[in-house]
């Protein structure tokens, strides 16, 4: 449960008991229909005042009685976290190579729990939860931590698209130019460069203009952190094969 709350949530909540949610048990009271935090817990009680409490802060919130439950539903791509009971994360944790559970995954986590030991929220932390409640949550708190962590998921996303971003840009490279950006990366100029791949000087300075224009970068530096931000994608997907042979 919620701890006591101010009348109009009392009221929100009263109202809510008597309506109807969708498929997904989304709360029919206004909202910011831009966020959403999915409540994720047993207790139909608990859940239903979460949400209540999240509807009347002006964040959407959707209901779920199990992980099984949330995984099952259709992706909700919206900004915003998960509320759950920290015994549950590594349910959320399992070896997929679904696209859809890998989705579900991508939310920052608030763990709720009736009790748990001081060793226990603190592996809840090092498996990455955003913050650690305990029952009864007033909602002044769930509000809070619930807005903290759709802010860093605001950030992630951004975060995300910047990468992919970059990584498109990357594709764009030749394999020569790739080459010539994994030597700069190592800090070698243009003339030890142009000996290490055979080619004229002043064709790799026209090869750093092309680098400088594709990566839509300002400056060497500029360049130099956007390859290595973009690195670990190369790595990840197997396309990174830059290194030129000594």
């Amino acid at each position: 449960m919620l701890e006591e709350t101010p009348v109009e949530l009392a009221r929100v909540y009263s109202r809510k008991q008597d309506s109807p949610t969708d498929m997904h048990g989304r709360a029919h009271v206004a909202a910011n229909l831009a966020f959403a935090v999915r409540v994720v817990d047993a207790d139909a009680q608990f859940r239903r005042a979460a949400c209540c409490a999240l509807v009347a802060g002006g964040i959407d919130a959707l209901e779920f009685a199990s992980v099984e439950q949330y995984l099952a539903s259709v992706p909700d791509e919206r900004v915003g976290c998960i509320v759950l009971e920290p015994q549950l994360l590594n349910r959320l944790e399992l070896p997929t190579s679904s696209t859809t559970r890998a989705s579900h995954m991508r939310l920052p986590v608030i763990a709720v729990a009736a009790s748990a030991t001081a060793q226990e929220a603190v592996n809840a932390f090092k498996a990455g939860v955003s913050d650690f409640l305990f029952k009864p949550v007033d909602a002044a708190e769930l509000l809070a931590a619930a807005t903290q962590a759709i802010r860093a998921c605001e950030q992630q996303r951004a975060a995300e698209l910047g990468h992919q971003a970059l990584r498109q840009r990357f594709d764009l490279l030749t394999p020569k130019e790739r080459k010539v950006l994994a030597l700069m990366v190592e800090g070698h100029g243009n003339r030890h460069i142009a000996i290490a791949l055979n080619s004229a000087e002043r064709t790799i300075k026209a090869h750093r203009g092309n680098l400088l224009a594709k990566l839509e970068t300002r400056s060497l530096t500029h360049l130099i952190n956007a390859y290595r931000s973009v690195l670990p994608l190369l790595s990840r997907d197997g396309h990174h094969n830059t290194r030129t042979p000594q």
